[in-house]
């Protein structure tokens, strides 16, 4: 990964964002990234040391708490062996996700708005429902947060979905037991601070998908959905620059960007070569997890499919 592709702009000044977001010093951030490698090597059941933008981030996501820092990089790995169906198969050389990659969509926009918050567009390529899967998707979407944590800072979240191509039969794929399931990672192993949620060309036969996601998320993030009938309001929100083409904006077109964003992921083969096989070892773990408002579906995640 030495030669790797340009696509995140203005990096540093991401980071500085990111520490002034949280009041934090590079002195500081060094010495809680220190802390957190000591402790790493203190639990022989997690797999490797990190590097120490991955770690960073986990300080990011968690405003700095080292206690919540730790027990969400120990959810980071235990994530592999907890939810297979996602973490075992979304290798972007998978079959599957291949596919997918090529029939949709879901990327980061290269640059960040004023405050440093990065924005994730999904939109459809392939418009039969046959080609799209929520597993895909959600793979998709993690690969796009690992990449990320690796040589990204992340400060905030905007999420752009666009329902223009989506029908009834991509609705009815999306159940409450992917939906909890992907919810649940995003809230407490990557505890992303999603500052906006655009549903635009949104159709009204996707209210009941809407209304299920609703019960499912805390309530400060539901509020945080906003609807769009139409792609014109959006740019109430998120500003001409960092739209792409296809949404009237004046950043690359999603083809451009698409392109972009297959090549690197595929910078980052060797790290997917080493997710699909890492896993903790729960004989070596040396105390019991803890916490159980953050780790409380270890052990139990299937019974979230009978919800």
């Amino acid at each position: 990964m030495d030669a790797r592709t340009n696509y995140f702009d203005e990096v540093v000044r991401q980071s500085e964002l990111a520490l002034k977001k949280h009041q934090k010093s590079k002195e500081e951030l060094a010495k809680c990234i220190a802390i957190i490698k000591d402790w790493l090597t203190s639990q022989p059941h997690i797999p490797e040391i990190p590097d120490e933008i991955l770690i960073g981030n986990f300080l990011f996501m968690n405003k700095f708490s080292i206690e919540s820092t730790k027990q969400r990089l120990d959810m980071y790995y235990t994530k592999q062996s907890l939810i297979p169906e996602l973490f075992e198969k979304n290798h972007p050389h998978q079959p599957k996700m291949k596919l997918f990659i090529d029939d949709a969509y879901l990327l980061p926009i290269p640059k960040s708005t004023d405050d440093g918050y990065r924005i994730t567009v999904f939109k459809l390529k392939n418009t039969d429902p046959a080609h799209y899967n929520v597993p895909e998707f959600l793979g998709s979407f993690f690969n796009s947060l690992e990449v990320r944590l690796h040589e990204d800072y992340f400060v905030g979240e905007i999420l752009i979905y666009d329902f223009k191509d989506m029908s009834l039969g991509h609705m009815v794929k999306i159940t409450p037991m992917w939906m909890k399931r992907g919810t649940t990672v995003l809230e407490k192993v990557f505890n992303n601070s999603v500052h906006q949620i655009h549903l635009v060309n949104y159709p009204s036969y996707a209210d009941p998908v809407l209304r299920m996601a609703k019960q499912i998320m805390k309530p400060k993030l539901a509020e945080r959905i906003h609807l769009h009938p139409t792609i014109e309001t959006i740019t109430n929100f998120i500003p001409y620059r960092l739209l792409p083409e296809e949404f009237g904006g004046k950043e690359r077109s999603l083809v451009e960007l698409h392109e972009l964003w297959k090549q690197k992921l595929e910078d980052y083969k060797e790290r997917f070569d080493v997710l699909s096989k890492l896993r903790v070892d729960e004989s070596k773990r040396p105390s019991p997890l803890i916490n159980d408002e953050i780790l409380g579906f270890y052990g139990n995640f299937k019974k979230l499919d009978v919800d």
